[in-house]
């Protein structure tokens, strides 16, 4: 996750505004964190964590190349309706907060060029002003209860197996 979050995200960033910049064009480049990056993420602490740097990074990569006509736009989606998602079947059906790709892409592909920051859907930004309203202490506490809720298809999955896979250490 670090990776790919991080590593590979500061890399192309930095491959495609260098190249912009040597052929003295100009480009649009959109980074995609998530409604995550604003506060601790209990039980996805690596993820929160990621995503916060990727808006971070993103933030300050605006202001560095913005005198050169590239445009950095940074994304902040909540919930969409993918495959990453089967974990959870409340995920995976969808809703007016749960967009499917296609339809999350649509709503996003309108922000382009309007805003430096978004989370690129109607509702996922609703979402983000009254969760902003929220203590961060409630907030998380919120994601713990959701973590519990929407974690209901692996209650399944043995933890040794899990642990043997990834060359985990055994419990003590």
């Amino acid at each position: 996750m670090i990776h790919v979050n991080i590593a590979a995200v500061t890399q192309l960033s930095r491959h495609f505004v260098n190249l912009w910049l040597r052929q003295g064009v100009t480009g649009c480049l959109v980074n995609v964190s998530s409604i995550l990056e604003m506060q601790p993420c209990p039980y996805g602490s690596v993820y929160g964590a990621t995503k916060a740097y990727i808006a971070s990074f993103t933030k300050a990569l605006q202001l560095e190349v913005e005198s050169f006509g590239i445009t950095v736009q940074l994304l902040s989606p909540a919930g969409v309706r993918t495959k990453i998602n089967k974990y959870s079947s409340w995920l995976l059906k969808g809703n007016l907060i749960v967009p499917s790709p296609e339809d999350y892409a649509k709503w996003a592909v309108n922000t382009l060029g309007k805003t430096r920051s978004s989370t690129g859907y109607f509702w996922h930004g609703i979402q983000t002003t009254v969760l902003k309203l929220i203590p961060t202490r409630w907030r998380s506490e919120l994601i713990i209860k959701l973590a519990k809720i929407t974690v209901d298809d692996t209650t399944n999955i043995n933890e040794d197996d899990i642990r043997r896979k990834y060359g985990l250490s055994q419990k003590l």
